[in-house]
């Protein structure tokens, strides 16, 4: 007797579940009932593609690919520029906070729990909050965070660090630049095609190391002059806001198979794939209607 009688016999006596009843009738009276399904199968290999003749090698990509394009030149142009900002702004702001509070592990616990409250609030709103786009979100966290440096400057200068409000703006500072970090993430992706957007992340990763290496180098500066740090960061804070509102495309919601062609090139994409559903829609009416 082959399983599946044995399987057919237990839910005939009722020793099966009503859906695993109604499967084995379903199989009993299906073209393959003769079959075994639990029986071994035998592995058949599938037989290599075929081999096109003349077919061209791909092209090899590097960032010189890139800069051939005038609109991913500009693309890359201003990725590198917020990655080198950001990064140059973020670590020096982290660097020389430890002392923005007079315990060292108070301050560091209320800049790691607050930015994450803040990242986590702003992954919801993203979904439904369609204006706050990638330069929506760029422009306005970069300003608050000139702001809020302008004010720890102001605090150092009438000697009132260590005060609740030099805490607060100190974080505050820190959090906004650190925000900027979503769009530089972003845009990496939704700005360059598919076919170059490994090579220019890569670049772009390499600009947030130098930027790095260079914040680390100017955070000696706090003990000669330490309002002089946070104006570096808000003289750098600036240059991003300008080229960012000149430069920066809105990508939020692109099509990343159409990335990287510019503005009328998404709103032709969002036009087609407007169009392609309209079709795909008439046609299932239609089906439903001959049904």
């Amino acid at each position: 007797m082959s399983n599946v009688d044995e399987l057919t016999k237990m839910a005939s006596d009722g020793q099966l579940p009503e859906k695993l009843k109604l499967l084995m009738a379903l199989l009993k009276r299906s073209e393959f009932s003769n079959c075994d399904p639990f029986c071994e199968a035998k592995f058949e290999p599938m037989e290599p593609p075929p081999k096109v003749e003349n077919a061209e090698p791909e092209k090899a990509v590097n960032i010189l690919t890139v800069f051939k394009n005038p609109q991913l030149r500009k693309n890359i142009l201003i990725l590198w520029i917020m990655w080198f900002i950001t990064g140059m702004t973020a670590y020096l702001t982290d660097l020389c906070g430890g002392d923005m509070t007079s315990n060292f592990w108070v301050g560091q616990f209320l800049s790691g729990i607050l930015l994450s409250l803040v990242r986590i609030a702003m992954g919801f709103a993203d979904g439904y909050l369609p204006w706050m786009g990638r330069r929506f979100v760029m422009l306005c966290s970069q300003s608050l965070a000139v702001v809020f440096f302008a004010c720890v400057i102001s605090f150092l200068l009438t000697d009132q660090k260590g005060q609740w409000f030099y805490t607060a703006a100190y974080l505050s500072a820190f959090v906004f630049t650190s925000i900027v970090w979503e769009p530089c993430y972003l845009c990496a992706s939704e700005l360059m095609p598919t076919d170059v957007r490994a090579t220019s992340t890569a670049s772009c990763s390499i600009i947030g190391r130098f930027a790095n290496i260079g914040a680390s180098m100017l955070s000696g500066l706090k003990t000669v002059y330490q309002p002089g740090v946070h104006m570096i960061s808000i003289s750098l804070g600036i240059i991003n806001i300008v080229a960012a509102y000149f430069m920066l495309e809105e990508t939020k919601n692109c099509s990343l198979d159409k990335a990287g062609g510019g503005a009328k090139a998404a709103e032709k994409a969002n036009e087609q794939e407007m169009t392609d559903l309209i079709k795909k829609n008439e046609e299932l009416e239609e089906d439903v209607e001959k049904k």
